[in-house]
């Protein structure tokens, strides 16, 4: 056998073995887990990159493949799905002599990797996901495009200068900080291919750098040597072979030798295109710092991933009400008999909104409402944003103090903040005025008939009016038309002329004719509970305007039918304020959502009310008023008590 033959069988042998696969890799699988998405806790997914030995993805593992450890405890059930997000791939091509040299039919190495680079461009049709870059000593030719055809225009535009015999790795700096650029989609794979000669001793010396730096990118390099055999196994190249084995990537070695077949870049980038997403249901609780791995055990892969830490700020629900109302009023409707079965209204809704703090949307399981401390309403199944509680329990006005609570999954509970809620029991006046005032039609007919009936009497006691006697209406009248029933008139003699009456039938008249006497005095009025004195701008008294509070209740305003005391002033609506007095005595002025307003010592007061005290100044709009008792609160003397040696002395 000859030299020649010799050596060329040597040189088949080398290159048969990296143009079937990877020249070399990884020794064993790598395990990837990216950090997790809490967003719909208690449900989490995870994303995990799976390879073997040589760096490739393993594909077709199931759930059963696949173990859980959260805070170190195991188990399964995750649900398994193989996505393909697509890559951010680079291509630096890094030119030298090597390049130019052609084979017997005169083709040389760069247009035969151009060839298959091309090829490749082409098939890119069938990952859309891809973003494809280009990198060249002439400087970044394309930047992140989805457009495989812009970028096959933009190589077959790049003319290597093929003068550089030993060329340096500033185009694969470049490449890593393109390919470390934010992504569009979250847990694409990032992978650089580089295609180069072998490199000067200075630019491997860099090659540790590089490295350090692709894994804390999580950027797989390629590389593409494309030089002579003899170099393959120079000290250059061993690092740039140890290169693709720190980062997961391959060595591709190419001589020229036509014989030999290119390899397939779309099934190199394949493994970057490819990961697992896990799904599953979270054991977790509590706030904190937790962790979390996962175990894979297969006939390609049997390891686990190193805990992955991650903090999970959970806060209990936070429930808030809705345009709670400042003021419930319950009254018995007109015409209703008056009774505390007959107050109105019955019931009455409340709406809250539930948010989560923490941004983590969980599943509720329950709500509840306290009124004063106690449980009013509860609900169990959805709807539980609505609650409607019951007001018949409540017959006396009182001050509601609303909490929602809320419980959610996880067995966390939120609370609101303390709600006030003025509940008012409005009972009709049962005093005699104001029956009377309620039934003035009746008793101004009472009154009319009572009236013609007294005066019938006294015209009847007067003399005035003589009523037949009874036996006279009963007796039968002879009938008129008939001639022989008339009676027959005797002739009588004339009487006597009348003798006046003498002085002791005159006294004796005057002493027994009847009289009525009249009440000479009217009943005392009731007194004033209070007073209100018309005040000008300056806090003065108006004249003689003081109006006595005698009813328990005054209404203002312009419309002298809706209120008890009308005031004429433009800024006075029909039906203004109201001035009620409770069972304690004490007095309450409340707004009628007027525009003006009504004011309490300067102070605007709300449909709510407000307690008057004696000296309060009014306002109704802009008409002043002074309130005022009608018997002043006497003021306390303060008093001061000494305590010493275990025994108390009061000091004025």
């Amino acid at each position: 056998m000859s030299t020649r033959l010799t050596r060329f069988l040597l040189l088949a042998a080398l290159l048969a073995v990296p143009l079937a696969g990877p020249a070399l890799a990884q020794n064993s699988a790598s395990l990837t887990l990216y950090p997790p998405d809490l967003s719909q806790f208690p449900q989490i997914s995870a994303y995990l990159d799976v390879r073997d030995g040589q760096g490739l993805f393993v594909p077709g593992l199931q759930g059963e493949n696949f173990t859980l450890l959260e805070d170190g405890q195991e188990f399964g059930g995750a649900a398994v799905t193989e996505a393909r997000p697509g890559a951010e791939l680079v291509v630096a091509v890094n030119p030298g002599q090597s390049f130019a040299i052609r084979d017997g039919e005169g083709v040389s190495r760069y247009e035969q990797v151009s060839g298959a680079i091309l090829a490749w461009a082409s098939q890119q049709a069938a990952s859309p996901g891809d973003r494809l870059s280009l990198v060249t000593p002439d400087g970044l030719l394309v930047n992140h495009t989805i457009d495989a055809a812009a970028w096959q225009s933009a190589w077959q535009t790049f003319t290597p200068a093929t003068d550089i015999i030993a060329p340096e790795l500033e185009v694969l700096s470049q490449a890593l900080d393109l390919a470390s650029d934010p992504l569009p989609e979250p847990h694409m794979g990032r992978a650089v291919l580089l295609i180069t000669p072998v490199v000067s001793n200075a630019a491997a010396g860099a090659i540790p750098a590089f490295i350090e730096r692709a894994n804390a990118l999580g950027i797989r390099v390629h590389v593409w040597l494309v030089d002579s055999a003899v170099l393959f196994e120079t000290s250059s190249a061993l690092a740039l072979r140890d290169l693709t084995a720190a980062t997961g990537g391959q060595l591709l070695l190419f001589s020229g030798d036509t014989a030999l077949q290119l390899p397939q870049l779309y099934e190199l980038f394949e493994s970057s295109r490819r990961i697992y997403q896990l799904s599953y249901r979270s054991r977790l609780t509590t706030a904190g710092s937790h962790s979390l791995a996962v175990r894979v055990v297969a006939d390609q892969v049997n390891g686990a991933t190193e805990p992955l830490f991650f903090d999970l700020a959970l806060q209990p629900p936070a429930p808030t009400f809705l345009s709670p109302p400042g003021q419930i009023v319950r009254f018995i409707p007109e015409g209703e008999r008056i009774a505390t079965e007959n107050l109105q209204p019955t019931a009455h809704d409340f709406e809250i909104l539930i948010e989560f703090p923490d941004t983590i949307n969980r599943v509720i399981t329950r709500s509840a409402l306290y009124v004063n401390g106690e449980l009013a309403a509860e609900n169990t199944a959805p709807p539980f944003e609505h609650f409607t509680i019951d007001l018949t329990r409540y017959e006396d006005s009182l001050s509601l103090a609303l909490v929602a609570e809320v419980e959610d999954e996880l067995g966390l509970v939120g609370r609101s903040i303390e709600t006030p809620v003025s509940l008012t029991v409005r009972r009709p006046d049962t005093s005699l005025s104001a029956m009377l005032a309620r039934n003035a039609g009746v008793v101004a007919a009472v009154a009319v008939v009572s009236a013609g009936a007294l005066f019938l009497l006294v015209l009847v006691l007067g003399g005035r009016i003589r009523p037949r006697p009874i036996s006279d209406s009963t007796r039968p009248r002879p009938a008129t038309n008939d001639p022989v029933t008339q009676p027959v008139r005797a002739i009588e003699e004339a009487p006597a002329a009348p003798q006046p009456p003498g002085a002791f039938q005159r006294l004796t008249a005057r002493l027994t004719a009847p009289r009525l006497r009249w009440p000479q005095r009217p009943a005392p009025a009731a007194a004033p509970f209070a007073y209100l004195v018309r005040i000008d701008e300056a806090g003065e008294p108006i004249g003689d305007g003081v109006f006595s509070i005698v009813n328990r209740e005054v209404a203002f305003g312009a419309d002298p039918a809706q209120a008890t005391l009308p005031l004429e002033d433009p800024a006075v609506e029909p039906l203004h304020a109201r001035l009620w007095r409770d069972e304690q005595g004490q007095f309450t002025l409340s707004d009628n959502d007027s525009v003006a307003g009504t004011w309490l010592n300067y102070s605007p007061v709300t449909r709510v009310g407000s307690k008057l005290e004696h000296g309060d100044l009014v306002h109704i709009g802009r008409v002043g008023f002074r309130f005022s008792f009608s018997t002043p609160p006497r003021t306390r003397k303060a008093t001061v008590t000494k305590v010493s040696n275990g025994s108390k002395e009061a000091v004025e």
